[in-house]
């Protein structure tokens, strides 16, 4: 497999200067652009397998630039730099499906490293996806039929991945989405509308800064495996609630898992109660 192209679009000389620098001995070649348009005229005389694109620019933002990109070279990985006030526009860019992941500014610099690196890797499982389904429909007889049905599963996936994140975003309880890693990935409307205060710094955060103690030690217990789900009553943005775990380990997911907060009372802990009494009768 040859080496990977990584184009980073972004108007600051200051910026990708430093990047040079930090991603010298990364193991792929770093092209770098200064605006939308440049790098879609870049991208159509020579390829590139991960971009990374700076939000604000003047020219297009970011989330419009690499809508373009999504259209015209849909097996890109595509990635937005961005800092917590355009959290709107990343989350409905990555709805649509324009946009894999989002680095947050100011960056850390392992991190950053540690998140281009996994968007290369990336790149080279849906490369063996196509290749896999390029040998299997030069295979005679009944093998052609497999071609077809990877090909179709292929295809399902991805839509069933837009279909169940539009679905989350939408959905009245507040939600939240945590990688592996513990950086919180997702924020639904209802997050966004019952804990406005709290909803303008989660995205990108780590959960074990921007979340309860409780939550987070559970959220970490389901990402390690100890669990399929947990819940802890807590407070949230001084708001009593009931912080439901769930580990996406499904084949429609990679893993990490979402985090559901009912509203918590006495009244409601004496109702689960009951409830509980009755499902042992």
């Amino acid at each position: 497999m040859s080496e990977s192209t990584v184009l980073w679009v972004d108007d600051d000389p200051y910026i990708l200067r430093s990047l040079r620098r930090l991603l010298r001995n990364e193991p792929y070649h770093l092209r770098i652009a200064h605006g939308g348009a440049e790098a879609l005229e870049q991208l159509e005389n020579s390829p590139a397998q991960v971009i990374v694109s700076d939000q604000r620019m003047p020219d297009m933002t970011g989330t419009e630039f690499l809508e373009r990109v999504a259209e015209r070279f849909p097996h890109t990985v595509r990635v937005v730099l961005s800092g917590y006030a355009d959290a709107g526009a990343i989350v409905d860019a990555v709805n649509r499906g324009s946009i894999y992941k989002f680095l947050t500014k100011p960056w850390n610099d392992d991190q950053l490293r540690q998140t281009i690196r996994e968007c290369v890797e990336r790149h080279h499982e849906m490369e063996r996806q196509q290749m896999l389904v390029a040998q299997a429909s030069h295979v005679d007889g009944d093998a052609s039929d497999v071609a077809e049905l990877l090909g179709h599963l292929l295809a399902e996936r991805s839509r069933a991945l837009e279909f169940w994140q539009a679905a989350l975003m939408l959905l009245p309880v507040p939600l939240l989405g945590v990688d592996v890693d513990g950086r919180i990935v997702m924020a639904n409307e209802a997050v966004r509308t019952r804990f406005p205060d709290l909803a303008h710094n989660l995205l990108g955060s780590d959960m074990h800064v921007a979340l309860p103690v409780g939550i987070s030690r559970l959220i970490d217990e389901v990402n390690r495996g100890e669990g399929s789900s947990r819940s802890h009553v807590t407070r949230l943005a001084e708001v009593p609630v009931r912080a439901t775990v769930v580990g996406l380990t499904g084949a429609q997911f990679d893993r990490g898992c979402l985090v559901m907060f009912e509203p918590w009372s006495y009244e409601s802990a004496s109702s689960h109660v009951n409830a509980q009494i009755c499902a042992m009768l």
